[in-house]
């Protein structure tokens, strides 16, 4: 604290988790969920009269995913704790929890999101990228804390 009583900002936050499930429509994705969450339920919103300006939602499921955008390179963008919540999409992400799948998310012509697999030349883009990406939370893996052990050398 300075004289003033104040004093400056400290340095800003990263943007991990900024990623949002919008920004990933029409891109390659490596998507990765991580856990399971659930939306809870919302209430309907009516005016002063009594008319419905927004419907009662019940909850509704959510996966938290690690996301990687890629291109013919490899990997563009990354994202942590991007929630998933696209309707058709929840039933493609099933039993595939800390699985990496390989799609594109697309609008179909009735406004609905789902994921399309990658082609073969996609699929081997996503295969390099797999190894790129385990090989660098290897690097960036803590090593172990030395343990004792009773063994004389």
């Amino acid at each position: 604290m300075s004289d003033e009583g104040f004093c400056d900002p400290g340095e800003p936050g990263d943007l991990q988790g900024a990623m949002r499930a919008g920004d990933l429509l029409n891109k390659p994705c490596l998507i990765r969920p991580v856990s399971l969450g659930e939306w809870p339920a919302k209430k309907a919103e009516l005016d002063e009269e009594g008319n419905v300006l927004k419907r009662a939602q019940g909850p509704s499921p959510y996966y938290e995913c690690d996301v990687w955008v890629l291109d013919r390179a490899g990997v563009v963008e990354h994202g942590t704790g991007v929630r998933i919540s696209w309707v058709r999409v929840i039933p493609q992400l099933e039993d595939r929890m800390g699985l990496f799948v390989a799609a594109t998310p697309r609008k179909l012509d009735d406004n609905s999101i789902v994921l399309q697999p990658f082609t073969d030349s996609g699929k081997d883009i996503a295969r390099t990228a797999i190894k790129e990406i385990q090989q660098t939370a290897a690097d960036e893996a803590p090593e172990a804390p030395f343990e004792p052990s009773d063994e004389t050398f």
